[in-house]
């Protein structure tokens, strides 16, 4: 007769911490940026990052509005040459949207540039951290919520933290992104 062999005891992986060098990576600091938030500053590598997100913050505004306000132009000469008041009002319309697509965009570099610019520009929230999911149609978004403030994240971040473990996460103060974390044991 044979025994009956033990089952093997499987760790849960969602149970477990993830390595703080995992989350590092996936957000894109250093050991000397984590210290830099500690204090309440941003790190070097995390200021660039910022600086990088400007430029491109600008570039992309620049970008817009250029193709923006060229198709709108086009649409209310054709409107107007042909009195055809469709064209024209898509002319107007493309240019409503324009505006509202450079003051986002003014409004997301001004955010950024006051990270830059504050003596001060990290906050750190720490507690026990919830993980929710918000479906919603064809795009799901990933919040991380401690000290009752939301983190919007990427799937991938996402998946690197603990649902009601304690962390100390490290988000800038005017952009509200997530620039750093650290699992508190």
């Amino acid at each position: 007769m044979s025994t009956p062999s033990a089952s093997p005891t499987v760790a849960n992986p969602e149970a477990e911490l993830p390595d703080a060098d995992a989350i590092m990576f996936a957000l894109g600091y250093t050991p000397d940026d984590l210290h830099a938030n500690q204090t309440g500053t941003l790190g070097a590598a995390q200021s660039e990052r910022l600086r990088q997100m400007k430029r491109r913050a600008l570039l992309a505004g620049a970008a817009g509005f250029l193709s923006m306000a060229l198709l709108a132009t086009i649409f209310l000469y054709i409107g107007g040459l042909n009195n055809s008041a469709i064209l024209t009002l898509v002319g107007v319309g493309l240019t409503l949207c324009n505006a509202l697509l450079v003051g986002l965009i003014a409004r997301h570099w001004l955010r950024l540039d006051a990270d830059l610019r504050d003596g001060q520009p990290v906050r750190a929230l720490t507690g026990s951290l919830e993980r929710i999911i918000r479906p919603g149609g064809n795009l799901t978004q990933y919040v991380l919520r401690i000290d009752g403030k939301e983190i919007a994240v990427k799937k991938s971040v996402f998946k690197l933290f603990r649902h009601e473990q304690v962390y100390r996460l490290y988000r800038t103060r005017h952009s509200g992104m997530l620039i750093g974390a650290e699992p508190l044991h």
